[in-house]
């Protein structure tokens, strides 16, 4: 009993030290994203894209001439911009969804079913290829991603559309 006492101020203290470092924390990280004009509150909890690394199908990729005849189709494929953080004011491809990366794993009944094709995209390629990964890892094998991302895109002429 005397130990428990003895050690209650110290108990407190601690207990009182966490609360502030919490605080002090979220403070700083919602001042990092104003720095990086993300003005989208960072995702909590978010599951992690599990799609094994050796899981490379094949004919994921789509150079951007192929896009161009796809969305020239009767049935054009649905584009998804997975680029992180706010898109207003952000240039992307016609008519295309934002759906950042990093909650693909919680937003994934979002898409639509599979008869209809996906094709993610970012700025280099890379976020668009593990988003297409994930998505056909869980079992829509109608979903491609952007090679070479917006800089494939545009470097072929094409022009991208500000909302």
């Amino acid at each position: 009993m005397l130990r428990t006492l003895i050690n209650l101020p110290f108990r407190a203290l601690g207990h009182a030290a966490r609360a502030v470092q919490v605080n002090q924390d979220a403070r700083e990280q919602a001042r990092q994203a104003a720095r990086a004009g993300d003005r989208e509150p960072a995702a909590r909890n978010v599951p992690q894209l599990d799609t094994p690394a050796d899981y490379e199908p094949a004919g994921l990729g789509w150079s951007a001439a192929e896009l161009a005849l796809a969305l020239q189709a009767e049935a054009p494929p649905l584009l998804v911009d997975v680029r992180e953080g706010n898109p207003e004011g952000r240039a992307g491809l016609p008519g295309s969804e934002h759906l950042p990366l990093s909650t693909l794993g919680i937003r994934l009944a979002e898409l639509p079913p599979e008869p209809r094709k996906l094709v993610f995209y970012d700025e280099r390629g890379e976020a668009g290829r593990e988003a297409a990964r994930f998505v056909r890892f869980r079992g829509n094998e109608g979903a491609f991603y952007l090679a070479g991302g917006l800089r494939a895109w545009t470097g072929g002429g094409r022009s991208l559309e500000t909302p």
